[in-house]
């Protein structure tokens, strides 16, 4: 499993945008800094090293699966900047077209934030999950770090529920984002993939 990693110097450089909040965005807006799909071996991590700090915000897209047989739904963690201490906190909304709940983490903080979701290779065959994340001003050094998700997955069938997940984490650290660790429960299974955007 390779990661492509982009040169600074094929990323569009300029002045930010705050463009992405208020439902404008311009072509150009988000640059694809890097991407990563699984080869047939697998992998427990995806890792993005020497993120470039000149971007508002980033953004990660996901389609991922995980080779665990189980069925159900997994959290991805993600680790940034190798961070292993208890600092990262969670809040997550979720429906299933019969019912929703909401949970969170509450005072207790976690050594990965669960900003993702994923699906087990126990459920329907060759469904992967997609994810959306932003990473709120990431390159700040004053303020802890913010993750917003949208989540989803349609298994068709009956015997599971489908759903949509909106979810919300903290890094409870003012470090700028610079690297990022994406843990799978078992393996990052064959054709997942990430690609992460720097948004202007």
């Amino acid at each position: 499993m390779g990661v492509k990693q982009l040169s600074s110097a094929s990323a569009i450089t300029g002045s930010k945008s705050n463009k992405f909040w208020d439902q404008s965005t311009y072509v150009g807006d988000f640059v694809q800094i890097a991407s990563a799909v699984v080869d047939s071996s697998g992998t427990p991590q995806i890792a993005f090293t020497n993120i470039p700090q000149n971007f508002t915000h980033l953004q990660l897209r996901t389609s991922s699966r995980d080779t665990n047989t189980s069925t159900g739904t997994p959290s991805l963690g993600i680790r940034f900047n190798g961070d292993t201490s208890a600092s990262y906190n969670y809040h997550v909304f979720y429906g299933t077209g019969i019912s929703s709940t909401a949970t969170g983490s509450g005072a207790t903080g976690y050594t990965y934030s669960y900003a993702l979701n994923g699906t087990y290779d126990g459920n329907t065959a060759s469904v992967y999950c997609a994810n959306i994340v932003d990473f709120i001003d990431y390159s700040s050094s004053n303020k802890y770090k913010v993750t917003r998700t949208l989540t989803g997955i349609d298994y068709n069938t009956t015997s599971y529920s489908s759903y949509i997940n909106f979810i919300s984490t903290s890094w409870n650290n003012t470090a700028p984002i610079s690297s990022m660790v994406i843990q799978s429960s078992t393996l990052h299974k064959q054709y997942s993939r990430f690609d992460l955007y720097g948004v202007r």
